[in-house]
């Protein structure tokens, strides 16, 4: 089975997407971040709702599925690699981390492509 692929961003939202937070200039990277914060969870939950086991979505807390769903997803594209302007000590491996890289793709997704693409998407690796 292929690899399904996100979404393809233009240079500058991948350059915004893949620079840490606290970056200096990194205002578009917070934009992107809470869109995709709300963006995520509509999507995440739709996908499963319309999926082969609904029925998740009562299993365990719904934030943790989405935390692990995005830590998931955060390894197999390789994104913790492409991250920018880290500051020493920070462990891109945390989940927390992982869940803001992957809300910041989402967003940037959205704020390209609309609602569309981006819940096909998510429904695509659900």
């Amino acid at each position: 089975m292929a690899l399904v692929q996100p979404p393809q961003l233009r240079d500058t939202d991948m350059l915004q997407v893949f620079v840490y937070h606290t970056a200096p200039n990194s205002e578009k990277n917070h934009q992107f971040e809470m869109l995709g914060r709300r963006m995520l969870d509509a999507a995440y939950v739709a996908a499963i709702a319309q999926g082969t086991n609904p029925g998740r979505l009562g299993n365990t807390n719904l934030q943790t599925q989405i935390e692990d769903f995005a830590n998931h997803w955060v390894g197999i594209y390789g994104w913790r690699g492409l991250m920018k302007a880290v500051p020493p000590g920070v462990d891109l491996n945390n989940r927390q981390e992982s869940l803001r890289i992957f809300r910041t793709y989402v967003g940037a997704v959205y704020a390209t492509y609309g609602d569309q693409a981006l819940f096909q998407w998510i429904a695509a690796i659900a």
